[in-house]
């Protein structure tokens, strides 16, 4: 995604660092044995964009991770997210050929936009053009969130979205490479990605909320019936019209209080294998991950678990 360099050095790993919803997370992410250890995670309640500052600075401060890299999470808020054919230009210049791609489907100037690519595999569409989503974020919050973590004293290497960070997650579960559904179900907005070993073929944000207290709700009923919809068209649109396999099991992220009730109704629903998509044992920790801590800290640890080298 947007990346920033700095030469200096601090602990070995990634700190993924979330802000969403009013909550800032942090995790740490490094490597023992070969394999990905998550050294910390906890999330905070804070009040403002400044609060969250305040928060990420002590919290850096006293776990001594000062200058060690950090690659930040956009709340959903802050991007578009758009899917255009892939212009027929060089690798270094498909970002700048997307931008003059999407003038047409974004209501800023393109000057006050940070525009950044990433690829979907070509076997993705049949019969046509090689795709590409375009992430654009303004140029202003992009600076915002630099300000905000350099000040914290670490060192912003990259800046993500929620998508890749849940495809990082995903990457801990197996595929048996029909493919894989994984999602993120909140009130405020819902994430959907359907992915095949590794890469991101689809992925949507998903208009029905899903809120805490669903389950319980006289509502829940003709809530369930819109999300089992879209999330059923999705999982056609990627067998029929992409060309892929059928995916038959669907992962779900851990919820404050309803993980397992929410994942059994699911599972009663579609005519997919539902679960939770636990991070117990799937990362080697000390930290007791109960569902609670997942979900405030998902996109943190999914931040963390970042791989590609920055561009």
């Amino acid at each position: 995604m947007f990346d920033l360099f700095n030469k200096k050095k601090g602990k070995p790993g990634l700190i993924g660092v979330s802000l969403i919803d009013k909550e800032l997370a942090l995790a740490h992410v490094g490597i023992e044995a070969g394999q990905p250890a998550l050294l910390m995670c906890e999330y905070f309640a804070v009040s403002s964009a400044q609060d969250a500052g305040k928060v990420l600075a002590e919290q850096a401060h006293s776990m001594g991770l000062e200058r060690t890299r950090c690659n930040f999470v956009l709340a959903p808020d802050d991007y578009s997210l758009l899917l255009v054919e892939a212009p027929n230009v060089e690798p270094a210049e498909l970002a700048a050929a997307a931008k003059w791609k999407i003038k047409d489907m974004i209501d800023r100037p393109l000057d006050q936009l940070a525009v950044t690519v990433f690829p979907i595999p070509g076997d993705a569409y049949r019969n046509r053009r090689e795709m590409l989503y375009v992430v654009a974020a303004d140029r202003k919050k992009i600076q915002q969130v630099a300000d905000m973590v350099t000040n914290a004293g670490l060192k912003l290497e990259s800046i993500d979205i929620p998508e890749l960070a849940m495809r990082n997650l995903s990457m801990l579960f197996a595929d048996d490479g029909s493919g894989l559904a994984t999602m993120d179900l909140r009130h405020d907005g819902s994430l959907l990605n359907l992915s095949k070993n590794g890469a991101i073929y689809l992925t949507r944000h998903l208009s029905t909320p899903v809120g805490e207290d669903i389950l319980g709700s006289h509502e829940w009923d003709s809530v369930k019936d819109r999300l089992v919809l879209e999330i059923q068209r999705s999982l056609d649109y990627y067998e029929s019209q992409m060309g892929q396999g059928h995916i038959n099991r669907v992962l779900v992220a851990p919820r404050r209080q309803d993980s397992d009730a929410l994942r059994a109704q699911l599972d009663q629903a579609m005519g997919v294998k539902v679960e939770v998509m636990n991070l117990q044992g799937k990362l080697t920790s000390n930290v007791e991950l109960t569902h609670e801590l997942q979900q405030g800290c998902l996109m943190a640890i999914g931040a963390a678990l970042r791989t590609e080298k920055a561009a």
